[in-house]
């Protein structure tokens, strides 16, 4: 399939109906920043971030999402033979299909398994021993990230089960807000003087949870493409700009790298099939590269110290 996010059309012409969408989604963020942090720092560095939110809408038309998204490169089904008379598999074998999109379907049993890690280590902080247990990112965020990964799980293997938009919204959905639950903990990680982690996570998970629904509603990628995007950009920078309050650093340098390289075999879904002889595909290898993350944050929890 096409890579979700690479066939960019010719700016749009700016209307006043686009205009007045902007403007009035801008307030709207604005508003929501003022009420949920008492901090004026918080909101004066929200400021910024809005106008290049704003721009971007103004500057890059509508992203429809690509139909061609959902035809995955391995559509091999797991079929059984028993009680059945058989339906025909595209390579003539006979079996009534139990499990379709087999590769892409069970390789999500890696995010249900790493959540639930994750979530047992932050639950279990203080009877372990763990530097920070107690803390707003034990208690609050962390758990709330690696429960999302377990409802991928599901989501996922609800969409590879039948790949629409409709199944794809229950995918992305958890996707959303284990990533702004992991922002939030990076902003918390490496700027605890300011608590801007704590106050921003609100806002960040509404605005990953409404990310998904106007894109349900509307047909429309650009929120849900900066929900995707700036994370990515800015937690290097604040890796590379300050100091965190704890070790473990490089356990959170590979978590980024597997997430960035799977990134990277979903675009080549159909190459790394090919390559492989037919026996994994880019988008299943996908799958358990990003299911490796949690794990890399899990271990983080265990050996890191305060600094």
């Amino acid at each position: 399939p096409k890579p979700l996010f690479t066939t960019m059309h010719a700016t749009a012409p700016l209307t006043l109906h686009r205009i007045g969408c902007v403007a009035s989604t801008s307030a709207v963020l604005g508003y929501v920043a003022h009420c949920v942090s008492p901090s004026p720092g918080f909101r004066g560095a929200l400021i910024p971030l809005i106008m290049a939110c704003a721009s971007f809408h103004l500057v890059v038309p509508p992203i429809p999402q690509d139909l061609t998204y959902h035809k995955f490169a391995d559509c091999r089904g797991f079929r059984c033979a028993c009680g059945s008379s058989g339906g025909h598999t595209s390579q003539g074998g006979r079996g009534r299909l139990v499990v379709p999109n087999f590769g892409d379907v069970i390789s999500n049993l890696i995010f249900f398994v790493g959540g639930m890690v994750g979530l047992f280590i932050t639950i279990q902080a203080n009877e372990l021993g763990l530097a920070g247990a107690g803390a707003w990112h034990m208690t609050v965020c962390l758990p709330i990230f690696f429960g999302a990964i377990s409802a991928i799980s599901g989501g996922s293997t609800y969409y590879h089960w039948r790949p629409n938009n409709s199944t794809l919204f229950w995918d992305r959905l958890p996707m959303t807000v284990a990533f702004m639950a992991n922002f939030s903990f990076f902003i918390d990680e490496y700027l605890p003087q300011s608590n801007i982690g704590q106050e921003a996570f609100p806002l960040l998970m509404a605005v990953g949870v409404l990310s998904v629904v106007y894109w349900r509603v509307t047909d429309d990628l650009r929120p849900y493409f900066l929900v995707q995007f700036l994370p990515l950009v800015a937690i290097p920078l604040l890796m590379a700009g300050y100091t965190p309050r704890f070790t473990g650093q490089k356990f959170q340098l590979l978590g980024l790298f597997f997430y960035i390289i799977a990134k990277i075999c979903e675009d080549m879904d159909s190459a790394i099939y090919v390559c492989s002889g037919k026996r994994i595909s880019g988008h299943t290898l996908k799958h358990l590269l990003a299911g490796l993350v949690p794990f890399c944050l899990a271990r983080m929890l265990l050996i890191r110290q305060a600094i």
